[in-house]
């Protein structure tokens, strides 16, 4: 598993996998880092029409078309597959088709996987993955290693904007939900 500060490095560097599996409670950082992803592979927007296609259920045969079409006037493309299942229980086909489509990935083709549960014991598609690119765990920020988390909320003050900074740790849940909702009163 790699960890979010990991990917942040490598992302900054340029550097963009053959395969992701982003899973887990922290949907804003997901969505951000699939758009990282998109950027450094898209970075000409008019041509994301052609490389970039975006699967909300599992339809194996459009998929299938897709991985097998060559970019267009690109070096890469991005296929992102959503809430697929394929990580927590999989149909018999629906693991059969990724096992072997994750073992033989085009070098034109990064697949990424935004999940918001997996498995762990799905063992043969998380290492397939692990193998080709990265499984990326985003937990609840926090929540389990103990790291603090950033809040800015601006609130107006009559005429004047003002911005509120509010700092905390995962053992003030309770004083930061009752911060935010005096702030929410404020506004």
């Amino acid at each position: 598993m790699m960890k979010v500060n990991e990917l942040k490095k490598e992302l900054a560097d340029g550097v963009v996998r053959s395969a992701y599996l982003f899973y887990g409670e922290e949907g804003y950082l997901v969505l951000h880092y699939i758009n990282q992803i998109k950027g450094l592979l898209l970075p000409d927007s008019t041509l994301a029409d052609f490389n970039l296609s975006v699967f909300d259920k599992m339809d194996l045969e459009a998929i299938g078309e897709y991985v097998k079409t060559p970019p267009v006037f690109a070096e890469r493309k991005l296929l992102i597959v959503k809430d697929t299942g394929l990580f927590k229980t999989p149909r018999a086909e629906d693991k059969e088709y990724w096992e072997a489509a994750l073992s033989d990935i085009p070098p034109y083709l990064c697949i990424l996987f935004a999940e918001t549960a997996i498995d762990k014991r799905q063992k043969k598609p998380l290492s397939l993955v692990e193998k080709n690119g990265a499984v990326v765990p985003y937990s609840q920020f926090g929540a389990k290693d103990g790291s603090w988390g950033l809040a800015v909320f601006e609130v107006t003050l009559g005429e004047l904007p003002a911005r509120v900074r509010l700092v905390w740790s995962p053992a003030e849940e309770s004083r930061r939900k009752k911060a935010i909702l005096n702030l929410m009163r404020i506004g």
